[in-house]
């Protein structure tokens, strides 16, 4: 999803919500306190471009050396799950502010194979964020026990990166292991449907869509090998285009630098960015006080 969106759904929900009979001294406040959790799906953005360029780059070189591939193909990271909650303050029945935690990730593991010897190179990445909220709840009643619930608002994402990626041939490996840390400013927004099972309790679905396109990740990076070889480093996660001789080519590569990469072989460098902007469809319990 796009920043706009969330801009103008927040606009939209403001505007909404302005038009609200509100008491004028909040003097009737009641609380509610959401719990929910489910699926989630995140972009990844950078993180798989630079993945599947490095598994590309192992491709070209297994086959240099007269290797074909013999099944599989890199998985970007998407899918993973989303939990969390929401201590919303309700100033009328139709409007509260809410504070809320949780907890949502993206993950997946590929396995590329290779013949006629038995050669492989396995990704094992995972994007993972702590959203703290701020936003406007809008409720508004659909029948005896039936509401449609609106929210959107800013969001400050507590963001983690890791993946292993190992190539392998008999006899020998080579061993990549990363992980770095972010945070950064996003979005948030979402629909959804409450029944009343009872004045203390509701159960409800909703929808949850963000925007959030985090930099100035810093971390470490490992670089171990079968022949007992291995290097460290720490310093910011860089995006770039690593330019080999024919016959291998081009390749998009996401690692760990601690001064900015340069060499001939290096072009188009720029700081890593990873879009956590996804959708989560959660189902929960709203306790009411």
């Amino acid at each position: 999803m796009k920043k706009p969106v969330f801009a103008l759904f927040g606009s939209s929900l403001i505007l909404l919500a302005a038009f609200l009979p509100i008491p004028a001294a909040c003097s009737n406040l009641s609380f509610n306190f959401k719990l929910y959790g489910g699926l989630n799906t995140l972009s990844g953005s950078d993180l798989n471009d630079g993945l599947k360029g490095l598994n590309d780059y192992y491709d070209r070189y297994f086959w240099f050396f007269g290797l074909t591939k013999s099944g599989g193909e890199y998985r970007p990271v998407h899918p993973g799950f989303h939990f969390g909650g929401d201590f919303i303050v309700q100033i009328s029945p139709w409007l509260g502010v809410g504070l809320g935690l949780g907890y949502f990730q993206g993950m997946n593991e590929s396995l590329v194979n290779f013949e006629p010897v038995a050669a492989n190179v396995k990704t094992n990445p995972k994007v993972s964020a702590v959203p703290l909220r701020l936003g406007l709840n809008v409720t508004l009643p659909a029948g005896r026990i039936l509401n449609i619930n609106f929210h959107g608002g800013l969001g400050y994402y507590l963001a983690k990166i890791s993946y292993d990626l190992r190539a392998s041939t008999p006899g020998s490996w080579f061993l990549y292991n990363t992980e770095a840390h972010a945070s950064g400013l996003g979005f948030h927004g979402g629909m959804g449907v409450e029944f009343k099972l009872s004045p203390a309790i509701s159960l409800f679905l909703e929808g949850q869509g963000r925007y959030a396109n985090i930099g100035g990740f810093r971390g470490s990076t490992s670089q171990t090998a079968s022949s007992g070889a291995h290097t460290s480093e720490t310093g910011q996660l860089y995006y770039y285009k690593l330019n080999l001789t024919f016959p291998l080519g081009t390749f998009p590569v996401i690692l760990i630098n601690h001064t900015i990469p340069s060499s001939s072989s290096i072009s188009d460098v720029r700081e890593a960015k990873i879009d956590l902007s996804g959708f989560s469809l959660v189902l929960g319990m709203i306790f009411h006080f």
